[in-house]
């Protein structure tokens, strides 16, 4: 019963943590083009000047 009980905890643990990873992962990969884009656009009125 024991055992159950900690495969269980185990797996949820595990499910957790890959779905943080998960969400952290697309929020960088949603985050980052934004952010090359400004950096370019930054970059282009700066050499406008």
């Amino acid at each position: 019963m024991i055992n159950m009980l900690l495969n269980l905890l185990g797996f949820v643990l595990l499910l957790m943590t890959s779905v943080v990873l998960g969400i952290l992962v697309w929020n960088t990969r949603i985050n980052q083009p934004s952010q090359v884009t400004v950096r370019i656009k930054d970059n282009n009125y700066d050499s406008k000047k």
